[in-house]
């Protein structure tokens, strides 16, 4: 048998939960909708992520991404913090540009970032993030995550779930 790889970091990506729409045009929070799948995306963290002092939690500056954290924060005893790096695109901000900003958050954590972090973004950031770190292509829904880990050097996806409710 040969040795058994050890997990050096994992990294959740979380798409922030439904929105409210009622001015798509301003920096909203969750709608009731959005708050359900918050709560039922902290029942999920709490099971697979049972020592929860050891996670961190990193928020789009959006409301909509801080408030998806929320729940989690308050289940986990965790503070929520905010990176710019995990903002959605920005118009004035070239596809390059985007990459670019993306990768250098994805640099951070690989060399840098703590060892469990779960990250809240948005559905252009995870998508860019994901084919970037593992080739993989995906449109994720929201209130859906994905796992990746990172494991002698390379990184793999090892989970993608889609919330359809």
């Amino acid at each position: 048998m040969g040795k058994r790889k050890e997990i050096e970091k994992v990294l959740v990506l979380v798409r922030h939960a439904h929105r409210d729409t009622a001015d798509v045009n301003q920096d909203n929070g969750l709608s009731s909708k959005g708050r359900d799948q918050a709560e039922r995306l902290m029942d999920t963290f709490r099971k697979r992520f049972p020592d929860a002092r050891n996670v961190a939690l990193l928020s789009s500056p959006k409301k909509r991404c801080q408030e998806t954290f929320n729940s989690i924060a308050r289940g986990s005893a965790s503070k929520v913090s905010v990176d710019p790096r995990l903002d959605e695109g920005a118009s004035a901000e070239s596809n390059q540009m985007f990459e670019s900003r993306v990768q250098a958050f994805l640099d951070w954590w690989r060399h840098e970032g703590p060892e469990t972090l779960i990250a809240c973004s948005h559905g252009d950031w995870i998508p860019v993030a994901l084919f970037l770190l593992t080739g993989a292509r995906a449109e994720i829904h929201k209130a859906a995550w994905c796992e990746i880990q990172l494991v002698e050097g390379q990184t793999r996806l090892v989970a993608l779930v889609q919330n359809n409710k």
